[in-house]
């Protein structure tokens, strides 16, 4: 899956670069070859980093890139489907 993920220099003039985690937590990171730099999974205006513990299995962070001036409303159907770089089988 091939997705352009957050962008640092989406707001004009200003660059917010991706957070980092502290060497300690590194341990409790999903990595993964098929990710960015190996724990960056990138989709369409956002990328993620996730915790690997299987009970936790939430996102140690994300970053999102919202333009609300092309905000439009979308008839949506829930067709969601895994990711297999950070699904079930995570550990």
């Amino acid at each position: 899956m091939t997705s352009q993920g957050y962008d640092t220099d989406f707001l004009q003039g200003v660059s917010i670069p991706l957070p980092t985690f502290s060497a300690s937590l590194q341990a409790d990171i999903l990595f993964d070859s098929r990710l960015r730099d190996g724990y960056i999974a990138d989709y369409p205006n956002f990328s993620l980093v996730m915790n690997k513990a299987a009970e936790k299995r939430s996102a140690a962070f994300v970053a999102l890139n919202i333009d609300q001036s092309k905000f439009k409303n979308v008839r949506r159907i829930d067709n969601w489907r895994t990711d297999s770089r950070v699904g079930a089988s995570i550990n």
